[in-house]
């Protein structure tokens, strides 16, 4: 199945680079779904907004409007995945304590 799935998304990737939009994205989420790559979260709909709106923007024009929704679709797509996933760790920024690592090196006589 997953094989019929590849073959589906592939020939979903050649309709979006003809134009036609509007098949194209549903054929290329079937593809997905089939082959397991794509699955009903908000990380899929982040790469389907990532996908529509770079052939969008290819096929009219890349307005703010798309680059934010290419945008938003790279962000929905890296959360809430597992631990095995890639995402965007922001813990070590918030730290109060710095370790002993850092500082201006500064000191007295």
């Amino acid at each position: 199945m997953a094989v019929v799935g590849y073959l589906i998304g592939l020939a979903a990737v050649y309709l979006l680079y003809t134009g036609a939009l509007y098949v194209g994205m549903p054929l290329f989420f079937i593809g997905g779904f089939l082959a397991g790559q794509l699955k009903i979260r908000i990380s899929s709909l982040g790469i389907m907004l990532m996908v529509g709106g770079g052939f969008f923007g290819f096929h009219h024009e890349f307005t703010p409007a798309v680059i934010i929704t290419i945008v938003f679709g790279f962000f929905l797509s890296g959360l809430w995945r597992g631990s095995n996933d890639w995402g965007v760790d922001l813990g070590g920024f918030f730290d109060s304590d710095s370790g002993g690592d850092g500082g201006d090196g500064g000191g007295g006589d």
